[in-house]
């Protein structure tokens, strides 16, 4: 992450992030946790994400990854929101009708109190 002061007040983000693997679990995850975060793709998505909800408070998870190409699965969007999450920067907001999967889905929050329409 070149140039861009971290989010964590100059705490690594791999020292205040949740685990991304169980201690216990296979070997291949664990390494491709560890690659993940090493690499900085990881904290470069909860970026991403992050600055997306800040500018679109409410979205859901199917709405963000919509809205983010450069983040290829949905799955990776859920896991760094969950990150967001246990950081406390995100907050789980009120259930809506999603735009991208027509379904009723939790909608995200950056953390603060943002009014949400619930």
């Amino acid at each position: 992450m070149s140039g861009q002061a971290s989010l964590f007040d100059g705490a690594a983000f791999a020292a205040v992030a949740p685990p991304v693997a169980r201690k216990r679990g296979p070997l291949a995850a664990q390494i491709a946790a560890s690659e993940h975060t090493s690499s900085g793709r990881r904290e470069a998505n909860v970026r991403m994400i992050l600055s997306l909800l800040r500018l679109r408070p409410g979205l859901t998870m199917r709405e963000l990854h919509q809205a983010l190409p450069a983040i290829k699965e949905g799955i990776e969007v859920s896991r760094r929101l969950y990150d967001l999450e246990k950081l406390g920067l995100v907050e789980k907001g009120p259930e809506r009708l999603c735009t991208a999967s027509s379904r009723v889905v939790t909608s995200y929050w950056p953390a603060g109190g943002q009014e949400r329409g619930e």
